[in-house]
């Protein structure tokens, strides 16, 4: 296996992650056109993703710099990996443990990249493990709090989140709708989607 070398600029990362950002900025095209082709819960789960990525961007250049960038990364570098790992025992004595493990194996040698890179970014920036959770925080809610977008947060993501994770007021609206007529159903999901929207 070739193995590749990471370097990493120090003056450099901001303007990668910025340049990032926007590039997946494209998503708000895919949105856009799924508000204007009437397909709702498509936007819905777009917005959220923009949404969410927006309000990272601002956190990390707002109340952060490399130091939070480097914790976010290295934060999700170790939750993956975990998650893998859990994956990967409860596995044990499974029909097909032996052909998942090498699949969670093989993405585990994928991830040694991505370790070598995180491990490079604490050192540049002096950050501990011990700092991550003060420098990226684990909630959504903490991070638009802390931009004082607590209302943003409420109005739309958590909508938003709530529209992409089918949840209990979906159900009930479904179920208590069913009974109605259609002129009614149809002035419900318009109702629900402007709210959402």
């Amino acid at each position: 296996m070739h193995r590749l070398s990471i370097k990493v600029k120090k003056m450099h990362l901001l303007a990668e992650l910025i340049i990032f950002y926007l590039i997946e900025l494209t998503n708000i095209e895919g949105m856009l056109t799924c508000i204007a082709s009437a397909s709702y819960s498509s936007a819905e789960a777009l917005g959220r993703v923009v949404n969410e990525s927006s309000i990272n961007l601002l956190f990390m250049l707002l109340k952060g710099d490399e130091r939070t960038i480097t914790a976010y990364l290295a934060k999700w570098y170790k939750d993956h990996t975990d998650q893998l790992s859990k994956w990967k025992a409860h596995l044990d004595g499974k029909e097909h443990q032996e052909k998942v493990s090498k699949l969670i194996d093989s993405r585990m040698d994928t991830l040694e990249l991505y370790k070598e890179y995180t491990e490079k970014l604490k050192q540049v920036y002096s950050v501990k493990e011990s700092e991550l959770n003060g420098l990226w925080y684990n909630t959504m809610h903490k991070r638009f709090s802390e931009l004082d977008r607590f209302e943003e947060y409420v109005e739309v993501y958590h909508r938003l989140s709530g529209a992409s994770h089918v949840t209990a007021e979906d159900t009930m609206a479904s179920l208590m709708s069913s009974q109605l007529p259609e002129e009614a159903k149809v002035l419900i999901e318009h109702e629900s989607n402007c709210i959402q929207l």
